[in-house]
């Protein structure tokens, strides 16, 4: 049994689509997860290649993969939702076997054309991971040398990173979760342009829809950018006391 606290930001985006297995499994692989729609992406990096010296540049691999939610059809050959879910045990090299109930619905839906890439809430956490990673380095090795002042003030920046990543992902998602609703909205409301009959209410509904969206999106956007202002000042402070 996994401890619902260490993985809360991860369980607050996903909710209860991956088995705890699965949940470890994405941490241990260092597997970035983001949510598109109610489809699950799962994005990771591998070492750097075709590099002959370690100072110079090279490339490098970035793995997409999308898991669909829920793939029934009424075709023999449908896949059904525990053959797409439990993707993520491969990663592991184990098969699938496990049921996983975790179909949202069961009717067939269009899937959304694009690639299923990742937007803002990975490449900042992707950001403040490696941030994090640096200053948790940099700890270390200020411990190993004695240096008691340069320990402190790593410390005190993984502290400072740790929390804006706790307080920034329910922010990042509030607006992932806006920006998929305001698609939704617009895309009923343009399918609704194209009915013979048209009523006024219902294009009024739908308009607002759309409206309340796009607003919760702006709010998520601002409340975000406040909370990326104030660790900015925190690590700029931080810095100043260093070179002090």
């Amino acid at each position: 049994t996994i401890l619902h606290s260490r993985y809360i930001n991860l369980h607050n985006l996903l909710g209860n689509t991956l088995s705890p297995e699965q949940f470890v499994a994405v941490v241990q692989n260092r597997i970035l997860v983001d949510v598109q729609g109610q489809d699950l992406l799962f994005q990771i990096f591998t070492g750097n290649i075709l590099q002959e010296q370690t100072e110079h540049e090279s490339p490098f691999l970035e793995f997409i993969q999308r898991v669909c939610a829920c793939s029934i059809s009424s075709s023999d050959d449908g896949v059904k939702v525990s053959d797409d879910i439990n993707a993520l045990s491969l990663v592991e090299g184990e098969g699938v076997e496990e049921e996983v109930n975790s179909c949202i619905t069961e009717d067939d839906s269009m899937m959304k054309p694009g690639c299923g890439g990742f937007g803002i809430r990975n490449f900042l956490t992707l950001f403040l991971s490696i941030e994090l990673s640096k200053s948790m380095a940099d700890a270390s090795r200020a411990k190993a040398n004695n240096d008691h002042r340069g320990h402190a003030l790593a410390q005190k920046a993984v502290q400072i990173f740790t929390e804006q990543l706790n307080e920034s992902n329910p922010i990042l998602t509030d607006i992932a979760n806006a920006m998929y609703a305001e698609g939704l909205a617009q895309k009923e409301l343009d399918d609704y342009y194209k009915e013979d009959e048209r009523h006024e209410i219902i294009l009024m509904q739908l308009g607002n829809a759309v409206s309340d969206a796009a607003k919760a999106k702006q709010g998520g956007n601002e409340r975000l950018m406040e909370c990326s202002t104030k660790y900015k000042i925190l690590m700029r402070e931080l810095r100043q006391r260093n070179a002090a």
